[in-house]
């Protein structure tokens, strides 16, 4: 499973790929991103530990969660989604091309 989070003016937009790359779509989602990522990693792991060792289980996979930003070209790119409070996805850049923000991944 792929979660996408795409920042919109009123919450976000989450897009759901499953394995068979069927699309589910949520617009103007409200709440905590990083929340509703801890949630449905809890719900895998547990879920995980139940099966792990069944013969019922196949091709275990955690889910993998993106943001959904626009490059200096106007171009969307996913990056990988961060549950820390001090990254920022850039901002757009101000009329003077300087947008006061450098994103950063540790």
């Amino acid at each position: 499973m792929q979660f996408f989070f795409e920042d919109c003016a009123n919450g976000y937009n989450l897009y759901i790929l499953d394995e068979n790359n069927r699309v589910e779509v949520y617009r103007q989602c409200s709440g905590d991103k990083t929340e509703m990522v801890q949630g449905v990693n809890r719900f895998y792991t547990s879920s995980h530990d139940r099966y792990s060792y069944s013969a019922n289980f196949i091709n275990f996979n955690l889910p993998q969660f993106y943001q959904i930003v626009t490059d200096e070209r106007g171009e969307p790119q996913a990056l990988p989604f961060k549950c820390d409070a001090q990254w920022q996805p850039p901002r757009q850049p101000l009329q003077d091309g300087f947008s006061g923000q450098v994103a950063s991944f540790k």
